[in-house]
């Protein structure tokens, strides 16, 4: 799946906790085209030169993201790239757990994370 779709111009990262599923799905490709991350639970098989700041700056350029400002959330390493590249759109980068060079924010944990999306996905109380 990685080498056809990397050769179709498409990046890939499969994401895992389990060895023994990271070397099934890497088998059949040449260890040149792909890297590994490992992070806090996961392992991330990613192909070569792709990470989450380059798909953030990729997903950018496409509607409806195009002229907006994104907001990214990672508790892990492997989100670092992302952190980096954030303040290219004047978004916001808030780590969870950690606090990550270059963030605008920390969470303390997932669960604060989970309140402030239930927080902003609820309607404005408009005053009548």
């Amino acid at each position: 799946m990685i080498g056809r779709l990397s050769a179709q111009g498409v990046s890939v990262i499969y994401v895992s906790h389990k060895m023994d599923e990271v070397f099934r799905v890497c088998k059949p490709y040449p260890p040149e085209s792909y890297e590994l991350l490992t992070g806090k639970a996961v392992i991330e098989v990613k192909s070569v030169g792709f990470n989450k700041g380059s798909a953030v700056r990729e997903l950018m350029t496409y509607a409806p993201f195009t002229g907006r400002a994104p907001i990214f959330i990672g508790d892990d390493v492997t989100d670092e790239a992302a952190f980096e590249v954030v303040p290219e759109f004047k978004g916001f980068a808030i780590s969870v757990g950690r606090k990550v060079p270059g963030v605008n924010a920390v969470f303390h944990a997932p669960d604060d994370v989970r309140r402030w999306l239930d927080k902003i996905s609820q309607p404005l109380a408009v005053p009548s």
